[in-house]
């Protein structure tokens, strides 16, 4: 499974990252409602899916380093 973070908001378009830094954009209308920039994302079918659970992972990790770096 090929997971895609939401790098940023360009106007009606997502611009996704992958992990190895390739980048696509989508019209917000393909995905789920309510996303926010970091977010990981998959696609099913052609149906783009939050993966909540990679983002609380990723969020976690970056919180632990960030935490680190400043002691």
């Amino acid at each position: 499974m090929e997971r895609w973070c939401i790098d940023r908001f360009e106007g009606d378009q997502a611009v996704l990252e992958n992990e190895q830094a390739q980048h696509r954009t989508l019209p917000l209308s393909q995905l789920p409602a309510g996303l926010k920039e970091g977010d990981w994302l998959w696609e099913n079918g052609g149906v783009w899916q939050w993966d909540k659970d990679h983002t609380a992972e990723t969020a976690e990790r970056i919180a632990k380093k960030l935490k680190t770096l400043w002691k």
